[in-house]
């Protein structure tokens, strides 16, 4: 049973009644949402709303918690909607039932079941009762989990309707407890059972729950084993989930409890005792009827029937002495021979112990020996990688040392080009101070010679512009 915790104790007493026994498993938890504010406030102005709409059971209880805050009575002119005959008798338990109150559900309260109970089958029934395009700009609550599915907002939406959604509980993965991870261990070792999923995301924590607490082999054990959904909706998830024993029962809990005891029916077979086969000692017929009642009572066992058969079976095939009188027995008397016999098959039986003795002592010394062989295999093994591995190690050792002789020749070689370096870089500056000061001499001499110049140009020619000019030139010159 998968359900949330404390949500399958109805189906459990049913399943019960007919003899069947229940694991409580939750695959979902369900918790509060973190902010209220949201859910409060929407339900503090129901005025606004045209119809309110409760996607599951859970929803409806967590709302009426939170609108207990606001009021008592819920408003009767303003329409509900729900997915299915849970989410109505959910309803029924906070006082919103007909005919006080409009609640519109897939074929409506009180009638037979459809096939589906979905958001689908839900908004045919909001088209049959109020008409197409019935909410065209109205506002439209949705009150559900975290997440979930936009079917039926986006088809309201396209009818015209202004949707608005709250959140009025989260949904988390569960961590079953180890008693009950234990019990599921047994269960796959081969004991025949059936999981109920009534959920897509159940079914999802189930696959991501295996894959952290199974092994390989109880994954493969599970996903063969007989599966049980509601909805064809949570068959299509199971299956693509690797599940390949998967039944549609649809909803409600009788047709869960229907398609349970067909599956059951198909697994255990009922002990019958025909006159031939009927034990004849009564305490062991007690004792096999009340096996038999006990495990065809469990939707897991089919053991038992073969086993009471075979007990049965021994127990009219043991030899037996007549009684010589009622109510007291006689001595029992050999047949004639009968000492010889036993002394023959005493010795015989002697024989036969020395002979084991002996074989299972030689047998014990071969294996002693074998394994005394295999430890000294092991040892030797395992100091051959010993051996190997301080090879490696040494041999990283000298690699290390090469290395470091290696990183101290290049540093050397470094400091050898730092060296030549500075050389060179001393030759330059003195190359660069003997061509600046022979510049400078240079500079000096040409400067004298344009003075020589302007002064014979004055006493030969008597032109000042160009002795001015002369001058001009050695002025920049020096500059």
């Amino acid at each position: 049973m998968t359900r949330p915790a404390g949500q399958s104790d109805g189906l459990a007493g049913r399943l019960a009644q007919h003899g069947m026994r229940t694991l409580d498993f939750p695959l979902i938890a369900i918790a509060p949402v973190t902010d209220e504010a949201p859910l409060r406030a929407a339900l503090g102005a129901l005025e606004r709303y045209a119809l309110v709409v409760f996607v599951s059971p859970n929803a409806v209880d967590r709302a009426f918690a939170c609108y207990a805050s606001v009021s008592s009575i819920w408003p009767p002119a303003l329409p509900v909607a729900v997915v299915g005959p849970a989410s109505v008798a959910a309803l029924e338990r906070h006082g919103v039932a007909a005919p006080e109150h409009r609640v519109v559900s897939p074929a409506g309260a009180g009638e037979e079941e459809p096939a589906r109970f979905d958001s689908e089958s839900l908004y045919a029934a909001l088209e049959k009762t109020f008409g197409v395009d019935a909410f065209a700009g109205k506002r439209v609550l949705i009150v559900r989990g975290d997440g979930g599915r936009e079917w039926l907002a986006e088809r309201l939406r396209e009818a015209g309707a202004e949707v608005e959604t709250v959140a009025a509980y989260r949904r988390v993965v569960p961590e079953p407890p180890i008693a009950a991870w234990t019990r599921v261990h047994a269960l796959l070792e081969g004991a025949p059972h059936a999981w109920l999923v009534t959920s897509s995301e159940g079914v999802r924590n189930l696959d991501e729950l295996a894959r952290e607490h199974l092994t390989a082999g109880e994954i493969v054990e599970l996903r063969h084993a007989p599966l049980v959904a509601p909805h064809p909706r949570i068959a299509e998830t199971a299956r693509s989930m690797g599940f390949d024993r998967i039944t549609v029962s649809g909803a409600g809990d009788e047709r869960i409890v229907e398609t349970l005891l067909s599956l059951a029916s198909s697994v255990v077979q009922p002990v019958q005792n025909t006159p031939a086969q009927a034990p004849a000692n009564p305490r062991m017929t007690d004792s096999n009827n009340s096996s038999s009642t006990t495990n065809q009572g469990a939707l897991a066992t089919g053991a038992a029937a073969s086993s009471s058969a075979s007990a049965s079976g021994s127990a009219s095939a043991r030899p037996s002495y007549a009684s010589s009188g009622a109510g007291s027995s006689a001595p029992l008397t050999p047949p004639p021979g009968a000492g010889n016999g036993r002394r023959g098959a005493g010795s015989a039986l002697l024989w036969l112990v020395l002979v084991l003795v002996a074989a299972g002592s030689g047998a014990g010394g071969y294996f002693l020996n074998r394994k005394v062989d295999n430890l000294g295999m092991q040892a030797i093994q395992r100091q051959q990688a010993s051996e190997q591995q301080t090879a490696a190690l040494r041999a990283r050792a000298d690699q290390a040392v090469a290395g470091a002789q290696q990183v101290d020749k290049q540093i050397a070689q470094l400091e050898g080009k730092i060296a030549d370096a500075q050389n060179s870089q001393q030759a330059l500056a003195q190359q660069y101070a003997d061509l600046s000061k022979s510049r400078d001499d240079w500079t000096l001499a040409e400067v004298g010679q344009m003075l020589s110049s302007a002064s014979e140009q004055l006493q030969l020619t008597g032109n000042t512009q160009l002795a001015l000019f002369a001058l001009q030139s050695a002025d920049t010159r020096l500059a």
